[in-house]
């Protein structure tokens, strides 16, 4: 690099110019100006330049144009241009890429990031030229070599070299791949495709299942497997290995102190020591399933308990009232026994059934069970009559029956049993008990949730033996719904705050979106109830982003061509996490379809029109103008005026126009600010 570099200002802005002419003279550098593209042209016929700073739109000759003649140009084609635009699209910023500029700058241009760039392009530019004239030097000295040996001899020097050029080639592609091996934070696996048996693991790997690769290399497919998921595994892997697929999701991985990890494993195949393998790339996804499962979990126990409050407040009969609300928990929890019993007056000892669901047909109406009998099997029922307090068992005994119901099959125990209080006058008067055929299933929310269900139908049941009809009832639904409404949101706040913490740069994006979102909604005149599916909606659009690198989402310069395809797979994704949550509207489907633009050109599908569902065009509008009007990594905030112009301006192209408007509305007349 020239002590005083000099560089190209192209504007047909003079203002333009000299705001660029203050920022750079100061640091050293000389200027040169032209004010389109012909004179830029002519200028570069004359002078020695270095690097050009080169605005798009311009009379005449545009700056696409002016860099493909630069580019075709033999003596200039590899002088550094950057565009000065305030064009910001995609299909603009690949234009300029396939017209062949090396970086783009937004204007208002930032001091500090054209400073930046500029040194950056003439440090590869300095590079380019020093192996150039390297190359001529050393293209002189072969040529004045050459005309001093015979040609066998020279024959003899080109196959040496390009020998050594080979053998440093392959060590040092080695050494590269060595150290990503090394590093990477997925864990790396080498399998034998016939014999199933492990040759090579990374650190990350060995961490993950808790063996040294030493170990490893002793181990097969089956060791790391559970046993009974190994079918499975072996048919993915051996797919894999035939190139059938590349993908085996949600594996079960079996660590060496014996408990299960969850991973989704990305697959190539290569040949090794003559041997074909796979080479497997293990993400842990052990946190992520944990977490669809508890809600899927908590969705379901907030669905028992909203159906049996809409029984309560029909109720008119209390064996009826009994009798269904068995049955919904059953249903809905997937539960194989749920019974209700209720302690005789005259009799205190006994416990008579009321009510019943069960997966098979049993006869409950002569039977009565006498808490006196020193029975095992009657203990819980005991201690929750006797103390008011819930009890649970989360591993009974293999062959253990249950005190009340039909018995167990042997292949189908009962594996878990929850009782729950019922209270009368301040006194206990019964137990709500379910059954599981799984060991643990009641975890602590489930239980706290469930508990509130018994207090509810205690409510129920005293509400219809006072004569306290509909209008309690119905107050102490809604306090509980309300109570449901919280739970939920409260979960959904926290996948949303989980999905933040792998992006900084856009931390209580969603959450903005989502304000914005409400609000277009409500001006728009929609239903509180549809504005409650985008709100849930807009709080987790962006969930799917939990599987992209985060070095990807946090990357402080533009994205390559690969890194952006797999930036707008996270729709898809999302939906993918949010479609098997039992909510009340198609939340999975708004999420997927919040990147669909009128005309066709969104993704992931390419939806055009009504195709699109009205919450995802409303989620479109207020993602995008959060987006503009917020700081990113790679671009400075670019304000809500900018933002609301290109609402404007892609108005029933891009954008539904009623949306648009009331966007607009909102900042414009109603005075709207992010949260």
């Amino acid at each position: 690099m020239k002590a005083n570099p000099v560089i190209l200002i192209v504007d047909d802005q003079l203002q333009n110019i000299d705001l660029l002419e203050a920022y750079l003279v100061p640091q050293g550098y000389e200027i040169v100006k032209a004010a389109n593209g012909e004179e830029a042209l002519e200028k570069l016929s004359g002078n020695q330049i270095d690097l050009i700073l080169l605005d798009v739109i311009m009379p005449g000759m545009d700056g696409f144009e002016v860099t493909r003649r630069i580019r075709q140009d033999d003596k200039i084609r590899l002088l550094p241009i950057i565009l000065v635009t305030i064009l910001w699209e995609t299909e603009d910023r690949i234009k300029g890429i396939e017209a062949g500029c090396d970086d783009f700058l937004s204007t208002p241009v930032d001091k500090t990031e054209l400073l930046v760039r500029i040194r950056s392009l003439l440090k590869v530019k300095a590079y380019n030229d020093l192996m150039s004239n390297y190359r001529k030097e050393l293209e002189s000295e072969v040529t004045r070599r050459s005309d001093e040996l015979k040609h066998a001899v020279e024959n003899l020097q080109q196959e040496n070299a390009e020998h050594k050029r080979t053998e440093e080639a392959l060590r040092d592609s080695e050494a590269r791949y060595r150290a990503l091996f090394e590093i990477s934070a997925d864990g790396i696996l080498l399998a034998d495709t016939e014999t199933k048996t492990f040759k090579y693991a990374n650190p990350a790997l060995c961490r993950m299942l808790g063996y040294t690769e030493e170990e490893l290399k002793t181990l097969s497919l089956a060791d790391i497997h559970p046993k009974e998921d190994l079918p499975r595994v072996i048919a993915e892997f051996e797919a894999q290995a035939r190139g059938e697929k590349t993908l085996a999701p949600d594996i079960p991985c079996l660590r060496k102190d014996g408990t299960v990890l969850y991973a989704d494993i990305n697959t190539t195949t290569l040949t090794v020591d003559n041997r074909p393998c796979n080479v497997g790339f293990f993400r842990d996804i052990t946190d992520r399933k944990r977490n669809e499962e508890r809600l899927q979990k908590l969705n379901r126990s907030l669905k028992i308990i909203s159906e049996c409050n809409s029984c309560l407040v029909r109720a008119t009969d209390e064996k009826d009232l009994l009798n269904d609300v068995c049955q919904i928990i059953r249903k809905t929890g997937e539960y194989p026994i749920v019974w209700i019993g209720l302690l005789e007056i005259a009799e205190k000892d006994v416990l008579r059934p009321v009510a019943y669901a069960g997966s098979e047909f049993f006869d409950y109406a002569s039977e009565k069970i006498d808490l006196t009998d020193p029975n095992g099997r009657n203990k819980i029922l005991r201690s929750v009559l006797s103390s008011g307090q819930f009890q649970v068992c989360q591993k009974l005994p293999d062959g253990r029956q249950p005190c009340f119901g039909p018995p167990s099959a042997a292949n189908q125990p009962y594996r878990s049993i929850l009782s729950l209080p019922l209270f009368f006058d301040n006194r206990t008067m019964g137990a709500l008990t379910i059954y599981s055929a799984s060991a643990d299933t009641f975890d602590d929310e489930e239980k706290k949730l469930l508990l509130e269900l018994a207090d509810d139908i205690s409510y129920g049941i005293s509400a219809l033996r006072t004569g306290v009809k509909h209008q309690r009832a119905e107050e102490q639904v809604m306090i509980n719904l309300t109570k449901i409404e919280n739970a939920l949101e409260g979960t959904v706040m926290a996948l949303t705050v989980t999905s933040e913490m792998r992006d900084p740069y856009t931390a209580g994006h969603q959450r903005r979106v989502t304000h914005l979102a409400c609000a277009i909604a409500q001006d728009m005149g929609l239903p509180k109830d549809r504005i409650n599916a985008i709100r849930v909606a807009g709080l987790l659009h962006d969930i799917g982003k939990i599987t992209i690198p985060a070095e990807i989402l946090t990357k402080p310069s533009k994205l390559t061509d690969v890194e952006f395809a797999m930036i707008k797979i996270h729709p898809k994704a999302a939906h993918d996490i949010i479609k098997s949550v039992d909510f009340p509207w198609p939340v999975a489907k708004y999420i997927l379809q919040h990147h669909e633009k009128l005309n066709g050109s969104g993704y992931p599908s390419g939806l055009k029109g009504d195709e699109i569902l009205m919450e995802s065009r409303i989620l479109c509008v207020a993602d995008i103008v959060e987006a503009m009007s917020s700081h990113r990594p790679y671009r400075p905030a670019l304000g809500i005026d900018a933002a609301l112009g290109d609402m404007l301006a892609n108005k029933g192209v891009l954008y539904d126009p009623v949306v648009v408007d009331s966007c607009v509305k909102l900042f414009r007349e109603k005075g709207f600010k992010f949260e």
